[in-house]
């Protein structure tokens, strides 16, 4: 049975996201303490019990649409080749277009999934950076500097790319902390670090590898570059 998640789902989605990520337990706690919503997931019951999972924050871009981002989708591992995912993706796309969203975008967590997202309507949208991977010079972020850092960000010279607030960065810094990273700054640059590499920068270069794939319930619009996606 497929439906919207519940409030007390939240102990018992996290658990399903660590037993299909190899994400630590506090990252996976900070994800749902930063984005769980019941109104913007779903899940799919077995027995009572949540087998598949999906969440599907909307987010604002660049250039005034907004994008559903398919996240943590995952289904448990002695319940896969079902079709339970693919049925859920499909309650999942229609509740983001319904809401008024103009695209629906995700990451494939394997390159073996960009053809199974492909046989699900997706297609490949945006496509990887290359970020500088040095902290020299750089210091690590503190509380005051995350509100300059969300300037600096908004200025999107790769591409539409999601709008993030100081809020937005605060929690991003939180989220990669449990990682041992975070932002870095020296006043002017900005790098996001994961605890081995900088996923996210304010200098960048965009390369010809596919990252991810969208649905559009409209025209395409400019070329997507949404930057780190809590991925």
């Amino acid at each position: 049975m497929i439906g919207p998640a519940k409030e007390n789902d939240r102990a018992e989605m996290e658990g399903l996201y660590l037993s299909c990520f190899d994400d630590p337990k506090d990252f996976a706690g900070a994800v749902f303490e930063g984005i769980f919503r019941p109104e913007a997931s779903a899940v799919y019951r077995l027995d009572g019990e949540i087998v598949s999972m999906v969440l599907f924050p909307s987010l604002p871009l660049s250039d005034g649409r907004r994008a559903g981002y398919i996240y943590a989708a995952c289904t448990r591992p002695d319940m896969r080749g079902r079709g339970y995912m693919s049925e859920l993706l499909g309650y999942a796309l229609g509740r983001i277009r319904d809401r008024g969203d103009s695209l629906a975008l995700l990451i494939p967590a394997k390159e073996e999934l960009f053809d199974y997202y492909k046989g699900l309507g997706f297609e490949t949208a945006f496509y990887r950076v290359e970020y500088p991977q040095s902290l020299c010079g750089m210091k690590r972020a503190e509380k005051g500097d995350l509100e300059a850092i969300a300037a600096v960000a908004q200025k999107h010279p790769l591409g539409v790319d999601v709008c993030r607030s100081g809020e937005d960065i605060a929690f991003l810094d939180r989220l990669y902390s449990t990682l041992g990273g975070g932002f870095y700054t020296d006043g002017e640059r900005f790098a996001l670090f994961d605890g081995q590499n900088i996923i996210f920068a304010s200098e960048g270069k965009t390369t010809d590898l596919p990252r991810g794939m969208a649905v559009y319930f409209e025209a395409p619009g400019e070329g997507l570059c949404p930057g780190v996606l809590f991925d």
